[in-house]
């Protein structure tokens, strides 16, 4: 079963994982109640929501499977996208207010962001390319039926 947690949350994990701490080891401080070594690892946040979450199981699955974020913005798709997969707009894919085009996933990748993006916003316009797929990550709200 697929978790939910808050954007936050996604936040201090990914900042974790994406300056290469790897899963075990952020399980073990976060059991250590070790907020000085997550801090001191990666000073972009401070990760004491992490050990002091009321929803340390939660947090726990996470760490370990896919997620769910519960409610998750423009910025915070973009965010994400910088965090988990090292994608920049502009450089990576283009963005246009609430439309994230032409996103280069592998098939990992893609369902994994399938999974972890919250329903108000839609995978779109799958192209397969030789190494993965080129998508579309569009607010829900700015879909146009023809």
């Amino acid at each position: 079963m697929t978790v939910s947690i808050t954007l936050w949350e996604a936040y201090l994990l990914e900042s974790l994982r994406s300056k290469g701490m790897d899963n075990e080891t952020i399980l073990t401080y976060i059991e250590q109640q070790d907020i000085q070594a997550l801090n001191e690892f990666d000073n972009s946040f401070d990760h004491t929501d992490l050990i002091m979450t009321e929803n340390l199981a939660t947090i726990k699955q996470a760490i370990f499977s896919d997620y769910k974020v519960k409610f998750i913005t423009v910025n915070g798709v973009k965010n994400l996208l910088n965090m988990k997969f090292g994608l920049q707009a502009g450089e990576d894919y283009e963005m246009d207010n609430s439309r994230f085009s032409n996103i280069p996933f592998s098939n990992d990748q893609l369902k994994t962001v399938e999974t972890m993006i919250s329903p108000v916003w839609k995978i779109m316009n799958i192209t397969h390319k030789n190494d993965g797929v080129l998508a579309d990550v569009i607010h829900a709200s700015d879909i146009v039926d023809e």
